[in-house]
């Protein structure tokens, strides 16, 4: 049901998702529309830099965690696996965002990531979920939006 998969080849199969993601989640959408940078998540596809854990059920995407690897420019000696998008459609929530977490982890580590660094909204949390897999709190996000 969760597998890794190519961003760059899913993408019309997680479009439709990601578009109910962002209605769910986004902030300021009167004045950021959701436009994704395809070429960007392709080059960092092919770079190596990119995990997409995909969940499918009977072939349509359900949900999915993107995390990007990178080092980190304060701690060089450390690569970071940062989320980028995870989202579960509401009708499959509970274990499966725990699955997805698992299965991310897993392919960070297997990247060299010794970090990983998970974003939750405060109007859509999932705390508790991060802490059960032993995430603690570690910073706060401000946004104020310059239109």
């Amino acid at each position: 049901m969760i597998e890794r998969e190519s961003l760059t080849n899913c993408r019309y199969d997680i479009e439709p998702l990601l578009f109910e993601h962002w209605k769910e989640v986004a902030a300021n959408q009167d004045q950021i529309k959701l436009n994704p940078d395809w070429e960007k998540y392709a080059e960092l596809d092919r770079s190596g830099s990119l995990i997409a854990m995909i969940a499918r059920d009977q072939g349509e995407v359900i949900g999915y965690l993107v995390l990007i690897i990178s080092h980190n420019l304060h701690y060089k000696d450390h690569k970071f696996a940062q989320n980028d998008v995870f989202y579960v459609k509401p009708e499959y929530r509970g274990a499966l965002g725990d699955e997805l977490l698992k299965a991310g982890e897993k392919e960070a580590r297997s990247l060299g990531a010794s970090v990983m660094l998970m974003n939750a909204k405060v109007y859509a949390d999932y705390s508790p979920m991060l802490e059960k897999h032993n995430f603690d709190l570690f910073e706060k996000v401000y946004i104020k939006g310059l239109f």
